[in-house]
């Protein structure tokens, strides 16, 4: 975070790790982590600094280096004790560059490295701190029970103080008037660190070691005012910190401050800790989470948005990082914690933009286009946030119905029956061995089977007049006999009009105008096909293609009849899908709306 504003005149170089896994294959209840050997390549240096570089000789003088494998969240700092966690803790021998470390499989991972000139202990450095020389971090990385090697670089700083600033010029000019000239300049750094407070502790609070973040404009040692301190942060870089106070009663923290002191004795403004409270006499609980609109919603418009509420804030618990609004790249962006689908979960998925608000308990879900006329839509959110207390959300999901297309005769979406779910009740009867299967979206008992030999399914009463009309469904066809027709709108093969098979193609027959053909079907493969009529022309549409048009049509019904052909003579094999029936011609624009839904 503060780690790209470290002061200038920091010093850069290039750390090669090779990392090589251990021999022989552990045991099967030890495969979460595995034994590396970290070879230190010191070679090659560069440097920030346009005139020097980092010989061997000058790292040579550092004579303790400070290797550890720590989770790819955590931010670099000059103090190697600022972290929350470390995996594995090692000093690397100086004499060979390498060091042994036990990392854990597929965790994303970052290698921190110190140097110190002194000669210390692991002990030494555990029960106080030392002052670093050199630090950095390799980029993240994560191994396999299969990784053999692996080449990682680190981009090493200096810590500013440890070496001289101070600049001395001696000028001798021997001439017949001897003159001795010396000038010594030395730059005093005056500039007191400004502490500004990042992100508060949450209150109340039933976390006993709470986290809490600042930024300081400098680094330097951390001082802690009034009843909160923390042992295991102690020195602040640059940028923003993240600390965690040690333990607290329960009670209210009025007072607590916040100092850092630069290399050259500068003060900082002391930062007071917004008040807070501590108590952890009832535990803190999972976060619930509420949709809008509910579970079982009907009628649902279809222009509105979506909400997921919590019952407190939530972050990330993949990395602990805060949620942002979905842009692109964003890994904390909400877009990739939500699934929206028609129908459910193995529907097809419907474009949206996610956002959340500024106290991080409200996801707003915007639909890129209206969401679809009288559609199942499922929505959910898995175990992917936490609150403060790294309590993770239990996962959950809501299905609710869009509003219905007034123009809607009849929609059979047959999600387990035969029911027409508009207000109208036409519901179809069964007749055969017309069985449920799986539907085009993998959902089981959302579609019906027909065997070709007698199934089908009909409606003969209360049929209205239509001028104009539209047919949808999806069909995946069995075979490809001629007159097998998915729907007919007529018991008389010369009237009405019927969507079939024409041999090998999918075809519109017609009581009146040129039949259509359309393109071959393709057998065991889901075909979205509409028809519509609007008083003068009929058009074909067959998937996303382009549609086919001619004059003339028809407007004869006298009944609603899947899986027959109109004579009665011809049974189409196969399976049916989302059957709809408009009072109106629908536009090529709502059909492809259809067809992508």
């Amino acid at each position: 975070m503060g780690f790209k504003r470290i002061l200038l005149g920091v010093l850069f170089g290039i750390v090669l790790l090779f990392v090589f896994t251990g021999c022989g294959d552990l045991e099967p209840d030890m495969q979460d982590t595995r034994t590396v050997n970290l070879n230190m390549d010191f070679h090659s240096k560069s440097s920030s600094r346009s005139s020097s570089s980092v010989s061997a000789a000058e790292l040579s003088q550092y004579n303790t280096h400070l290797i550890l494998a720590l989770p790819s969240w955590e931010y670099l700092t000059s103090n190697y004790r600022n972290y929350y966690s470390s995996f594995a803790q090692e000093l690397m021998n100086t004499a060979d560059k390498k060091v042994g470390l036990e990392i854990p499989l597929n965790t994303q991972m970052k290698i921190f490295a110190f140097l110190f000139k002194d000669t210390y202990t692991l002990s030494d450095l555990i029960s106080g701190y030392q002052e670093v020389g050199y630090y950095g971090e390799s980029q993240p990385f994560s191994i396999d029970a299969q990784t053999n090697d692996l080449s990682l670089g680190i981009n090493l700083i200096q810590v500013p103080g440890t070496d001289t600033d101070t600049d001395t010029d001696t000028d001798t000019d021997t001439d017949t008037d001897t003159d001795t000239d010396t000038d010594t300049d030395t730059d005093t750094d005056t500039t007191a660190p400004v502490l500004t407070e990042v992100t508060a502790v949450s209150s109340p609070t039933s976390d006993s070691t709470p986290d809490y973040s600042f930024n300081s404009t400098k680094a330097g040692n951390i001082s802690y005012g009034g009843l909160c301190s923390s042992n295991n942060h102690t020195y602040a870089i640059s940028g923003d910190n993240i600390i965690i106070f040690d333990y607290l009663n329960d009670g209210n923290y009025p007072s607590c401050t916040i100092t850092v002191t630069d290399s050259a004795e500068n003060i900082s403004n002391p930062l007071s800790v917004t008040t807070f409270t501590v108590d952890t006499s009832t535990p803190d609980t999972t976060p619930t989470v509420t949709f809008s609109p509910t579970n079982g919603a009907n009628e649902v418009p279809i222009s509105g948005n979506i909400t997921i509420t919590f019952s407190e804030a939530v972050r990330s618990n993949i990395d602990n990082n805060e949620l942002t609004n979905s842009y692109s790249g964003d890994a904390n962006g909400v877009g990739s914690l939500i699934t929206l689908r028609s129908n459910n979960t193995y529907g097809a998925n419907i474009a949206y933009y996610g956002t959340i608000n500024s106290e991080k308990t409200v996801i707003t879900i915007d639909p890129t286009n209206n969401l679809p006329q009288s559609q199942a839509v499922y929505v959910a959110i898995g175990a992917t946030v936490e609150d403060s207390a790294g309590n993770v959300i239990t996962a959950a999901n809501a299905t609710f119905t869009t509003t219905m297309d007034p123009s809607l005769e009849a929609f059979y979406p047959f999600n387990g029956n035969a029911e027409d779910i508009t207000s109208n009740g036409r519901d179809l009867t069964v007749s055969g061995d017309t069985s449920l299967t799986s539907g085009k979206d993998n959902s089981s008992n959302s579609a019906y089977y027909f065997d070709g030999t007698g199934d089908y399914l009909e409606y003969e009463t209360n049929i209205p007049s239509f001028d104009n009309y539209t047919i949808s469904l999806w069909a995946k066809p069995d075979s490809s006999g001629t007159y097998e027709a998915m729907f007919s709108s007529y018991n008389d093969s010369g009237r009405g009009f019927q969507i079939d098979l024409d041999g090998s193609n999918f075809h519109i027959r017609k009581s009146s105008g040129g039949n259509i053909v359309l393109s071959t079907a393709q057998l065991e493969v889901w075909t979205f096909i509409a028809f519509t009529y609007d008083g003068t022309n009929s058009i074909a549409y067959i998937n996303n293609e382009s549609p086919v048009s001619d004059a003339g049509g028809t407007t004869e019904f006298n009944r609603f009849r899947i899986g027959m052909n109109r004579a009665g003579s011809a049974y189409y094999k196969g399976v049916i899908d989302e059957l709809r029936i408009y009072n109106r011609a629908l536009t090529a624009s709502e059909i492809s709306s259809l067809y992508a839904n």
